[in-house]
């Protein structure tokens, strides 16, 4: 091959890889702030996880986004919370923090959509496929994703937690954005995210009633390998349930800090 066609062959090729690394890089998006109107509350979802059907055409949600992917904590999904109600949407892209940042308003038209209930936590996505082992598939295509959920309005990316103890955590407060004040961990690990392979590190906080909850951080969120505080912890998360247990993923490094 002479020097020329190399040199050509190696700039196509520069180029798709440009594009392919460029998916997920959302940064040209801009919001349009539309008026869109909801058609269906948060709370009637629950309703269509009850029953399987799937979620009417037409139907519009609004929430505002209290958790997203920045930290790596949240994989593919942000979390949308209204009406004292918490909702996890699964989106087939990556970076979704710049497109749907904590404090934003979005819309979902999730017509034809399922809800699942998944680690306690209503959650939204398309039917699973005939192999798939799943509950529940992310939303995708890039530009189903795009048309389906937009921005609204922008607020401050700060949500007022709803501030409880171990006692007062309930399947109904599985999605929202808690807080639990003076948690002691007492487990052997010295960091948030270290496990023996990729996946979910939790570790056990007790309170001085003696009841605990887990805190999970994924081996992949950018603050896993920071040494766990000592004495007694503040701890902010969007609260799941997995068996008996209640479980708090923190959206980012400073969710976890000294009680004062």
């Amino acid at each position: 091959m002479s020097s020329k066609r190399f040199g050509i062959l190696l700039y196509l090729l520069v180029g798709l890889l440009l594009v392919g690394c460029g998916y997920d890089s959302h940064e040209a998006v801009e919001p349009r702030f539309e008026r869109v109107v909801s058609t269906l509350h948060l709370s009637q979802l629950s309703s269509y996880e009850e029953s399987g059907a799937r979620l009417p055409e037409g139907a519009i949600i609004r929430g505002r986004v209290v958790a997203d992917d920045s930290s790596g904590n949240f994989y593919r999904a942000v979390v949308l919370e209204g009406e004292d109600v918490g909702v996890e949407l699964r989106l087939a892209l990556y970076n979704l923090s710049a497109l749907y940042p904590s404090g934003s308003e979005v819309v979902v038209r999730c017509g034809g959509l399922r809800v699942v209930r998944t680690d306690g936590v209503l959650t939204i996505g398309r039917e699973v496929y005939g192999w798939s082992g799943g509950a529940l598939e992310p939303i995708a295509p890039r530009s189903e994703v795009l048309s389906r959920v937009e921005v609204v309005a922008k607020c401050e990316p700060t949500q007022e937690p709803l501030r409880v103890t171990i006692a007062e955590l309930g399947e109904s407060l599985c999605g929202r954005l808690v807080e639990i004040e003076g948690l002691r961990y007492e487990g052997e690990e010295e960091t948030w995210g270290s496990v023996e392979y990729v996946g979910n590190a939790d570790r056990v906080m007790a309170d001085s009633e003696g009841s605990s909850v887990k805190v999970r951080t994924h081996s992949n969120a950018d603050f896993a390998s920071v040494v766990i505080p000592e004495g007694e912890l503040r701890v902010r998360g969007i609260l799941y349930k997995t068996g008996e247990k209640y479980v708090i993923k923190p959206r980012v490094r400073s969710d976890v800090e000294q009680s004062e």
